[in-house]
């Protein structure tokens, strides 16, 4: 599913702007009491780069259902299995990330940012959310045809880290032993 694989990009270059932005403005900023015109770049393009990873997880879950409505079961099995078995990469260094930055701004400003967490917090509970609309079509045409998994499997997809523990499970079940 071509949706999926441009979803993915889209997540890893999120991150590589997580990454850049505040490393950038603090390489920028340093010792300057305005901001810079860089920095101002930098969060724009950060943040551009947040509305595109949204915007294709958005197309990418609306085609997953268009798949299962078509009955294209492979290309809705391909693409589920991409976005959740090629990010948790992405999640686990996403994870790492904020929490060093966030860590850093809350520490620094003695509690006053704390509300930043949710910044990166709702972006994985939407990324997700938006991955498992994929694992929700597909648990739904599995339980249609009689041979589907428990009703767990509904949450299962949508939740962050219980997503990886059903897709383990209905990968066993599907007999999806190769993870391209």
């Amino acid at each position: 599913m071509k949706t999926a694989r441009l979803f993915i990009a889209a997540l890893y270059l999120h991150l590589a702007l997580s990454i850049a932005a505040p490393v950038g403005i603090l390489i920028l900023n340093w010792q300057r009491e305005e901001f810079s015109e860089g920095g101002k770049l930098l969060v724009l393009s950060w943040l551009a780069g947040t509305v595109l990873a949204v915007v294709l997880g958005w197309i990418c879950a609306v085609m997953g259902f268009v798949a299962r409505h078509q009955r294209h079961m492979g290309r809705l099995v391909s693409g589920w299995r991409l976005l959740k078995m090629k990010t948790i990469p992405f999640y686990v260094l996403y994870f790492v990330w904020s929490g060093v930055v966030c860590g850093a701004l809350i520490i620094s400003s003695r509690g006053a940012l704390l509300p930043l967490l949710l910044i990166p917090a709702g972006l994985v509970c939407l990324f997700v959310f938006q991955s498992g609309c994929l694992g929700l079509a597909l648990v739904h045409t599995m339980r249609r045809h009689g041979d589907g998994p428990s009703l767990f499997h509904y949450p299962g997809q949508i939740l962050p880290v219980l997503d990886v523990v059903s897709t383990l499970f209905l990968m066993r079940s599907l007999h999806v032993d190769n993870i391209n």
